[in-house]
């Protein structure tokens, strides 16, 4: 009786075992893909803070706004529009808040490292 409702389940025995499969599957890729972001994101935030300790305001801005652009816009603004689209169960409202975070960090990198490349090096001509 066993072997015969496994190898030939109702449709409502489908029906519960897939629901169980997706919900499963769903949250250990969410987790997964969430970690790895994180990852990148710290991992390119040390890089940046290493290049930039020591070196002149100049190369501070072109590092920072390098690295806004790069790794600050695209991976934060995923991780957090993800996250909000989990917590309110809406796809839609995930990538909507995308289209807003990712070009204001954008633009926020891009007015750092124009800032970093027009930035005129102060030389002190003490004689």
């Amino acid at each position: 009786m066993l072997l015969q409702a496994y190898l030939f389940p109702s449709k409502r025995q489908k029906r519960k075992r897939c629901k169980v499969k997706e919900k499963l599957a769903a949250k250990g890729d969410d987790e997964m893909a969430i970690g790895v972001a994180l990852t990148v994101l710290v991992v390119g935030l040390m890089f940046a803070s290493g290049l930039s300790r020591g070196k002149t305001a100049k190369r501070k801005y072109i590092v920072w706004g390098t690295t806004t652009i790069l790794i600050i816009a695209p991976f934060f603004s995923w991780v957090v529009s993800v996250l909000y689209a989990i917590s309110q169960e809406e796809g839609f409202a995930g990538v909507a808040l995308m289209m807003l975070l990712f070009p204001i960090f954008f633009l926020i990198g891009l007015v750092t490292l124009l800032t970093g490349v027009f930035k005129k090096e102060s030389v002190n001509k003490s004689i």
